[in-house]
């Protein structure tokens, strides 16, 4: 298993673990979270929470598809 994943927060709408980048996406009242990968041109996924989009950064990375 590889070592968990350390998020640091890059601004007030971001957090980042290289090569991911979590973003806080807001309209009106509700909140998404996109996650981006630095070598994809467009968003891997939006999800409702950040633990959500971690939670697939490190499915993805564990699987070797990042």
């Amino acid at each position: 298993m590889s070592a968990r994943m350390t998020w640091q927060r890059t601004s007030d709408y971001s957090i980042r673990c290289e090569p991911w980048t979590i973003c806080a996406i807001y309209s009106g009242d509700d909140c998404t979270f996109e996650l981006w990968h630095d070598k994809r041109p467009d968003a891997v996924g939006r999800f409702k929470s950040p633990g959500m989009a971690k939670a697939e950064a490190e499915r993805l990375e564990a699987g070797g598809e990042a």
